[in-house]
């Protein structure tokens, strides 16, 4: 697409038509083809003196949106600046574009945690559209929704939430359930009343949602709002959340939903069977799970592939709980703490198997992993490694061995004031003198 550009002459022409074309590309997610572009469109900004404000501003929109993207803190910033002082000078920017500039500009200061600073902006831009008795609710939405994001940053809760809820009055006076705008705002007031713990308000809202997405015959963003809701009664009664998930699933059947929407509903609901017990039932969801990953490259797949073994751990299926288990292990995407604990596991189904020497390797190389990761600090949890290890060699009947990890057990619990004698292993060790 590039080489359409090939006129030598930075004419203004050029310049507005490479402006837009990297907009275009970044709206569509391709950002890693632009690095020429942007850069050619820098020279352009920079040598053209025909340019007049609108255009610059047009051109200095796009090189903020691709800074902001590939996280160029200095340079979006130092553009957006541009952007608003040009704008300030500018007698024939109409306040929408005026407005849009100031949110473009403290948004890469939320963006970075300058939250005194796009505060500042947000105030500036409230006073400009009150001087020019700007009357556009979807502008003044939009500024509350920034205003409230940033009080919950701050987890100055309260604040945030009743700029939120301004702003989703507003915006619903000129948009519909379904704009990603009015989502947006419902999602991060819900997520702010589960802060505080308000369940039921949050409950409310999304319901809301729910009613009138089904009469704007939103199937999928149905779907995803009742996933919304089971995960707020996950909070407080599993069994509504389970029957929320189900319901989702239900209405998934009627429809064809992307792979994301389903994989998400079925965790949900196996996280739910594991958390009542139900182990077997959430096995059957994991596996359920794999099969509606698109790509098994995904680092999701290493999560399911590991709760997959750990739940067969549980209900002693040690076969294929190993093999799920490595599995995970061998994914290229696997990380700690996630192998640490599958480690942990292993060591523990080797030792069920009675192969003492296997488990205690597998054991050995999460003593060394919290050696490393820790500075050499010890914590309870390397005490009690400790002392399964010392099981494992009681098991075998040496004694040494056995004692010696007990003995390193007890010194590192001892260095834990809160701890229980027993805690402290001097049970395990009375058990073998």
């Amino acid at each position: 697409m590039e080489s359409r550009l090939t006129d030598p002459s930075p004419k203004v022409e050029n310049t507005l038509i490479l402006a837009g074309y990297i907009k275009e590309k970044i709206h569509a997610g391709q950002i890693e083809v632009l690095q020429d572009s942007v850069q050619q469109l820098e020279i352009y900004f920079n040598q053209i003196k025909q340019l007049n404000i609108i255009e610059k501003l047009t051109v200095l929109v796009s090189l903020i949106s691709y800074f902001r993207k590939i996280k160029n803190y200095d340079k979006c910033a130092g553009y957006a600046r541009q952007a608003v002082s040009l704008s300030r000078h500018a007698n024939n920017v109409n306040i929408l574009q005026f407005a849009d500039i100031y949110f473009d500009y403290s948004d890469v200061e939320y963006d970075y945690g300058q939250y005194g600073h796009a505060r500042i902006l947000l105030a500036q831009l409230l006073q400009k559209l009150e001087v020019n008795n700007c009357n556009d609710n979807f502008v003044y939405g939009r500024l509350y929704l920034n205003l409230g994001k940033i009080n919950l940053a701050e987890e100055n809760y309260e604040a945030g939430v009743g700029q939120l809820e301004s702003a989703l009055d507003l915006l619903k006076e000129t948009a519909s359930s379904n704009d990603p705008i009015v989502i947006k705002t419902v999602d991060l007031l819900v997520a702010a009343l589960i802060k505080m713990e308000k369940y039921e308000k949050g409950i409310e809202l999304y319901t809301q949602m729910l009613n009138e997405l089904h009469q704007e015959r939103e199937k999928e963003l149905e779907v995803k709002t009742l996933l919304n809701i089971s995960e707020i009664y996950y909070h407080i009664d599993l069994l509504k959340a389970k029957k929320v998930v189900e319901q989702a699933l239900e209405l998934m059947q009627h429809q064809d939903n992307n792979h994301d929407v389903k994989l998400r509903a079925l965790m949900m609901l196996a996280e739910i069977e594991e958390h009542t017990g139900n182990l077997q039932g959430a096995v059957s969801l994991y596996k359920r799970s794999l099969d509606h990953l698109e790509d098994l490259s995904n680092p999701m797949s290493a999560i399911l592939y590991s709760k997959i073994g750990i739940l067969l751990s549980k209900i002693n299926e040690f076969k294929q709980g190993k093999m799920y288990l490595k599995q995970a292990l061998n994914h290229a995407s696997i990380i700690e703490p996630m192998k640490s604990k599958i480690y942990f596991v292993l060591g523990k189904i080797y030792t069920a198997e009675k192969r003492f020497n296997k488990a205690n390797e597998y054991f050995q190389y999460l003593l060394d992993e919290i050696i490393t990761n820790n500075k050499g600090n010890k914590s309870r949890k390397f005490g009690h490694i400790l002392q399964m290890m010392a099981y494992n060699y009681l098991a075998e009947n040496n004694n040494e061995k056995a004692l010696a990890s007990f003995y390193k057990s007890l010194k590192v619990f001892g260095e834990i004031q809160t701890l229980s004698d027993l805690d402290k292993g001097l049970i395990c060790k009375l058990n073998i003198l």
